[in-house]
């Protein structure tokens, strides 16, 4: 009995230990990893690659901002949730275009 108290003490501690170990490699490996580090500049402004060719965040953007203005002034009124993935398809097939 002495022996099963003195392994449910020592286990305590060491499955503690191996929980802090795992979930701190887990929280370095992202923020010191991977192409979204904190530790890299945020400078890439870019999206995609099109035939070769990179496509700024603010070109696609822009192009999405004047398409929904054009659907405002066909219909009306402002494009929902479903219109608005329908948009950005169509910017970004235009951008291929």
């Amino acid at each position: 009995m002495a022996l099963m108290n003195t392994l449910r003490n020592k286990m305590g501690k060491l499955v503690v230990a191996a929980i802090s170990i795992s979930i701190l490699s887990f929280v370095l490996t992202d923020l010191l990893g991977g192409k979204n580090s904190i530790f890299l500049k945020g400078n890439d402004k870019n999206i995609g690659e099109i035939a070769g060719e990179s496509v700024d965040i603010n070109e696609y953007q822009k192009l999405v901002e004047t398409m929904k203005n054009n659907y405002q002034n066909n219909f009306g009124r402002s494009p929902g949730e479903t219109e608005l993935r329908s948009i950005r398809d169509q910017a970004w097939q235009y951008m291929i275009v």
